[in-house]
């Protein structure tokens, strides 16, 4: 018999629920950062006009297809960097088993920790302690929380390459709890920075909507009682 049908009812329906919740949940979780960028960036366009978005009756449907061409190019930039990170990790692995350009990886290792400690403290001061900043930009916090950490796992990263040459040893509990507070870290920086983009974004196409708004050709009915003495 299968193990569908030796198992029992709890154990079936676990197995089940948890195999439809590995479909259900990323797509959740993707439709709704979709509606949150989609509905930032319409709301700014609308303020632009002055008026209210919940007065227009957009669905969610709405403000899912809205955010589209808000989060090409944030998607896009990701994309292309995490392409070039992959490409860097290989060449730098293949250097380090031939034995070359250790001082170099060694250099730009110690050089990559410090600056990323150095971000990342900056970007902790600008939540924490606002006030205390010495220069004040609404994108060098977020922007600093997000390449503190990647700079810190690089230069690890690049301090453990060059003794590994032997097999990789498993992650102790301190480093996989330091790799998912840095992810953590990355992710949150990531959707402040998106939502800053977002925002600009629909002040932007406010802005290029009201410079040709003169030049579209509309039409308006107006339903009145009253003589208006046109012509």
């Amino acid at each position: 018999m299968s193990d569908e049908a030796t198992a029992s009812p709890p154990q079936a329906i676990n197995r089940w629920v948890g195999i439809v919740g590995l479909f259900i949940a990323p797509t959740t979780v993707i439709t709704s950062v979709c509606y949150y960028f989609g509905y930032i960036s319409t709301r700014k366009y609308l303020s632009y006009f002055g008026i209210d978005s919940n007065a227009v009756g957009y669905t969610s449907s709405d403000y899912v297809l809205k955010s589209v061409s808000v989060l090409f190019a944030p998607i896009l930039v990701l994309l292309l960097g995490s392409a070039a990170m992959l490409w860097g990790i290989a060449y730098i692995r293949r250097l380090a088993a031939q034995d070359r350009g250790t001082r170099v990886i060694r250099a730009a290792g110690w050089t990559a920790i410090v600056v990323g400690a150095a971000l990342t403290l900056r970007g902790a001061v600008g939540v924490i302690r606002p006030q205390a900043e010495l220069i004040h930009s609404t994108l060098l916090t977020p922007l600093a929380l997000g390449v503190g950490p990647v700079a810190l796992v690089i230069g690890f990263w690049l301090l453990s390459t060059l003794g590994a040459r032997r097999a990789p040893e498993p992650f102790t509990n301190a480093r996989r709890v330091s790799l998912i507070a840095a992810g953590a870290v990355i992710v949150m920086a990531l959707f402040w920075l998106t939502n800053i983009f977002a925002t600009a974004y629909g002040e932007s196409q406010a802005k290029s909507t009201a410079g040709k708004l003169w030049l579209k050709e509309t039409g308006v009915t107006l339903y009145t009682d009253e003589r208006l003495g046109a012509p």
